[in-house]
């Protein structure tokens, strides 16, 4: 009997064991089922990101391409816009040149037409005082040609009238 408890006794190791190797079989399976599951998400990751850098990357290169462009585009206006600056200030400054010749014109011609009006009045208080040498400067006088002397003060009117011109524009953007 002996011999029988203790082939029993190695038959319930013997199962034990075959049932020890059924669970690390079964255990096993289930480990490489879930392995397989997780190669196969890592592929389909892998394939998911190659797709979206295909499809996303030439967008994005085209777009970084278009900016670099448009940048350099964007320095050439803003030196063309200095430049323009630069030229706009010294247009500026030759036309305050040209306005303060034109204001000391003006003076001037104020101050002619001043010393003009004082002559004359000089002249009205010469023909009272001298009738007798009036009579001799008007008959000089009628020797003037006035056609002359009245083209030249209308040249002159007309040299003027552009520099006076020019100077209201001033005023009225000054005022």
């Amino acid at each position: 009997m002996e011999s029988l408890t203790s082939l029993e006794a190695g038959t319930n190791t013997a199962a034990e064991t075959l049932d020890i190797l059924k669970q690390t079989l079964a255990a096993q399976k289930r480990q490489s089922r879930h392995s397989l599951i997780a190669m196969l998400c890592s592929i389909l990751t892998f394939l998911l990101l190659t797709v979206a850098a295909v499809i996303v990357i030439p967008p994005v290169m085209k777009a970084v391409f278009t900016v670099n462009t448009q940048a350099s585009k964007l320095e050439s206006v803003t030196e063309q816009i200095g430049s323009l600056a630069t030229q706009v200030s010294n247009e500026v400054s030759q036309i305050d040149t040209i306005v303060t010749k034109a204001k000391w014109e003006m003076d001037e011609i104020s101050t002619m037409v001043t010393s003009i009006t004082k002559a004359s009045q000089n002249l009205d208080k010469l023909v009272t005082d001298n009738t007798t040498a009036i009579s001799e400067s008007v008959e000089k006088i009628s020797q003037i040609d006035f056609e002359t002397l009245n083209k030249a003060i209308a040249d002159l009117a007309v040299s003027v009238e552009p520099l006076a011109n020019f100077a209201r524009l001033f005023q009225r953007q000054g005022g």
